[in-house]
């Protein structure tokens, strides 16, 4: 009778300690599913926290995109207005080239014309003077 006391008393020992256990099993169990939802909360929270950067920088680099667009587009307009007063200047070298030389054919032109005038001149001055020693030459062939 002593011996199933004791065993009645370790049974009972044994039911506490499985009791405490299972216990202590429920408590680590909802501090671990405490502990779990707690994280997801947390990387909930990350993620949120995440995405409204990401969304900020996504913003931020679709603004820095749309303003080097814009300074792309006033550069093409520069660049076209430089291209067209390239264009306007080489048009007008090219056309004082042109009028450069018609203004050496015209000089070239005055220059023989001045030089053969010249030359008519000073025949005429030659063919009077020798008019005026005839003359003269005849004055004193019928002067006495």
């Amino acid at each position: 009778s002593s011996s199933s006391s004791s065993l009645l008393s370790l049974g009972s020992l044994s039911k506490e300690n499985v009791e405490r256990s299972i216990g202590e099993l429920m408590e680590n169990i909802n501090f671990a599913q405490n502990s779990e939802i707690e994280a997801q909360n947390q990387i909930k929270l990350n993620l949120k926290n995440d995405q409204e950067i990401i969304e900020i920088d996504l913003k931020q680099t679709q603004q820095s995109l749309e303003s080097l667009q814009e300074q792309q587009d006033q550069d093409d307009q520069r660049l076209k207005g430089i291209q067209m007063q390239k264009m306007n200047v080489e048009s007008r070298i090219h056309s004082l080239k042109q009028r450069l030389h018609v203004l050496s054919i015209i000089t070239e032109w005055l220059r023989d014309n001045i030089s053969n005038r010249l030359n008519l001149i000073q025949n005429t001055i030659e063919q009077c003077t020798e008019v005026l020693w005839n003359i003269e030459l005849a004055k004193a062939c019928f002067t006495p």
